[in-house]
């Protein structure tokens, strides 16, 4: 059996928390956006938007996760 990070474990516990916490959630993908471009994104909804950036399958095993705890 392959060994996995501990730190992915971590990160889909704290990805499968926020989707549980929060009523509505989105999810897209962010491929090809330029970096200016993010930053941007990030500092006009600063304060009113969580913006969280994980890689798909861990997003997968979180959503899976949650889904079986509701």
């Amino acid at each position: 059996m392959a060994h996995v990070a501990k730190w992915k474990y971590e990160e889909v516990d704290n990805l499968k928390d926020l989707l549980l916490k929060y009523p509505v959630v989105g999810v897209a993908s962010m491929e090809g956006i330029p970096a200016r471009q993010l930053q941007k994104m990030r500092k006009l909804l600063k304060g009113e938007v969580l913006i969280k950036m994980s890689k798909k399958s861990l997003m997968l095993h979180a959503i899976e996760k949650a889904s079986k705890e509701e």
